[in-house]
């Protein structure tokens, strides 16, 4: 059983989500065009 946290800021878009075994069992996102990851990142692993 591979438990995942998955995270992608490489674009405007920021998502967090949680995989097992390949299926989301959890996903936040937002496409933000003002590129504030870094003040969403944290709040999205926290939720």
């Amino acid at each position: 059983m591979a438990i995942i946290l998955n995270i992608e800021t490489a674009t405007k878009n920021c998502s967090v989500s949680i995989a097992n075994n390949g299926a989301v069992l959890v996903l936040k996102e937002l496409n933000d065009l003002n590129y504030s990851h870094a003040e969403k990142l944290h709040p999205f692993i926290n939720a």
